[in-house]
């Protein structure tokens, strides 16, 4: 059995496990997912703790900044965006990657937006107003 969780703290009233979960079931997965209570400074013995049973986690913040150097490989947009929001547990290396970015993407052009007022370079995406910082977090 795979596990895969998300982590943070407070962590209780993630509803990614019944989501999650429920996804698993669906597809025929033997797959477990959990909420677990991790703060920041638990994180990098938590990290270095998986084995081969797990698959991968979702993180909350702070933690999705906090894990970027704890990590083996991380992809462009985390790079560029200075967050990970998940972690792929692969052939016993962690690689960070940034889901959110695409997700916040994706609704806004569903909503009809397909031009921005403002061009969010790479640095502005990192030190930006409450909306970039939203997106990150």
């Amino acid at each position: 059995m795979k596990q895969l969780a998300i982590l943070g703290s407070p962590i209780g009233q993630a509803l990614s496990p019944a989501l999650h979960l429920a996804a698993y079931q669906a597809l025929g997965l033997d797959w477990t997912y959990r909420a677990i209570d991790c703060t920041p400074d638990r994180l990098a013995s938590f990290l270095t703790s998986l084995d081969e049973t797990w698959a991968g986690l979702s993180l909350t913040m702070p933690l999705k900044r906090i894990a970027v150097p704890l990590l083996d490989r991380v992809t462009d947009t985390v790079v560029q965006i200075g967050a990970a929001n998940t972690i792929v547990v692969a052939d016993g290396q962690l690689i960070g990657e940034n889901t959110d970015l695409y997700g916040m993407t994706q609704a806004l052009r569903e909503a009809g937006v397909t031009t921005a007022a403002v061009h969010w370079t790479p640095s502005r995406w990192r030190s930006g107003g409450v909306e970039s910082r939203r997106a990150r977090d």
